[in-house]
C-alpha cells in the first residue's frame, strides 16, 4: 500500500514539473508579446499623440501586467524628475532592477536594455527608426519560439512522466 502510495506521489510531481514547465514557456512567450505590445504603444504615442516621452510611459504603464506597470511607471517618475540627461541608462536600469519578474534570456534581455537607446535619439523619426528595428527583432525572437515551442511543451511533459516512471521502476 505504502508503494502504491508513493508511485503515485512520485507520478504526480513528476507531471506537474513537466506541467509547471510548460506554464513557463508560455509565460515567456506572452512576456516578448506584451513587450512588443509596449513597443508599439510607445511608437504611437510618441509619433501620433506627439506625447512627451513621461507622460507616454505613464499611459501606456496603466494599461499593462504588474511586472511592466512597475518598470515603466519607474521609467516615467526618473523621467519626470529629470534625474540623469541619459534615457537609454534611465531605461537600463528601470528594467535591471525588475529583471526578477521576467524569464527572459541573455540574448532577449540585450535587445530589452538596448532597446532604450531611442531615448537617446534626437528628433521623431530616429526614435521611429530605432523603435521599429528593436519590434523587429523581437518579433524574431517570438518567431522563434513559437516554432520550437510546441516541440518543446511534447519534451518536457513526455520526459517528465517517463522520468516519473523509471524511477518508480527504480524505487520497486
Amino acid at each position: 500500500m505504502l508503494k502504491v502510495i508513493g508511485c503515485t506521489l512520485i507520478l504526480a510531481g513528476m507531471t506537474g514539473y513537466g506541467v509547471s514547465s510548460v506554464c513557463c514557456m508560455k509565460r515567456h512567450l506572452e512576456e516578448l508579446v506584451e513587450y512588443k505590445e509596449i513597443l508599439y504603444a510607445l511608437l504611437g504615442e510618441i509619433q501620433h499623440y506627439r506625447k512627451p516621452l513621461a507622460e507616454a510611459f505613464d499611459t501606456i504603464a496603466k494599461k499593462r501586467s504588474e511586472g511592466y506597470r512597475q518598470v515603466l511607471e519607474m521609467i516615467a517618475a526618473r523621467m519626470k524628475k529629470f534625474e540623469e540627461a541619459n534615457g537609454s541608462e534611465i531605461w537600463k536600469d528601470s528594467f535591471l532592477s525588475y529583471n526578477r519578474k521576467f524569464l527572459f534570456s541573455r540574448e532577449e534581455e540585450e535587445i530589452i536594455q538596448k532597446s532604450g537607446h531611442f531615448l537617446d535619439a534626437p528628433d521623431m523619426e530616429s526614435q521611429k527608426r530605432e523603435l521599429e528595428l528593436y519590434e523587429a527583432q523581437i518579433d524574431y525572437r517570438i518567431a522563434e519560439i513559437q516554432k520550437t515551442i510546441g516541440g518543446k511543451r511534447k519534451v518536457c511533459m513526455y520526459g517528465s512522466v517517463l522520468g516519473g516512471l523509471f524511477l518508480i521502476i527504480l524505487l520497486i
